[in-house]
C-alpha cells in the first residue's frame, strides 16, 4: 500500500491486489474462462474510490486490481480555502503589528481582543477541515504554523 497521511491534501494511496485463477486439476490446453466481478464500496468522508482490473497478457491465469483511493475535489477545494482564510488572517495581524510598531498606532482593546480571538480560532479553524490528520501535515505546514 502507497500512501503519505502528511501530505494532506495531496495524499493519495493505493493498493493492488493479484489473484491467481486455476481450475484445479485441469491439465489440458484449453482456456476457461472465470467470471470475476469487483465491487468497492467506500463510505470514508471526504475520499473517492478509483478501481482498475488488469488481466495478465502473459496468459498464466492472474488478474491485478488495483484500488486507488484520493481526496474528493470538494474537499481540495474547501481545505485550500481555510489555507487562504488562515493566510489572510496571517496578513492583517502582522499589518496590524506594523501599524502598531511601526507607525505608532493608538492601541485599543478591540484590536487587541481580535489577537487574542484568532489565536483560540485557528486550531478549530484548522480542525474543521474534512479528514485532517493530526498536527503537522502539509496544510499545516502551508497555512496553520506560519
Amino acid at each position: 500500500m502507497r500512501g503519505y497521511p502528511r501530505l494532506y491534501p495531496f495524499d493519495d494511496y493505493e493498493t493492488i491486489f493479484e489473484i491467481y485463477l486455476k481450475e484445479g486439476d485441469n491439465k489440458l490446453d484449453d482456456e476457461v474462462s472465470v467470471p470475476i466481478r469487483l465491487t468497492v464500496f467506500g463510505s470514508i468522508q471526504s475520499f473517492k474510490f478509483e478501481t482498475q482490473l488488469q488481466v495478465s497478457p502473459d496468459g498464466d491465469h492472474s488478474v491485478a486490481i488495483s484500488i486507488n483511493a484520493v481526496r474528493t475535489k470538494i474537499t481540495l477545494f474547501f481545505t485550500l480555502f481555510i489555507m487562504l482564510v488562515m493566510w489572510s488572517l496571517a496578513f492583517t495581524m502582522s499589518t496590524l503589528a506594523y501599524q502598531i510598531g511601526i507607525s505608532r498606532r493608538n492601541v485599543s482593546p478591540a484590536l487587541l481582543n481580535v489577537g487574542i480571538s484568532m489565536m483560540f480560532a485557528l486550531p478549530a479553524l484548522r480542525n474543521s477541515q474534512p479528514g485532517v490528520p493530526a498536527l503537522g501535515c502539509a496544510s499545516d505546514a502551508l497555512s496553520f504554523l506560519w
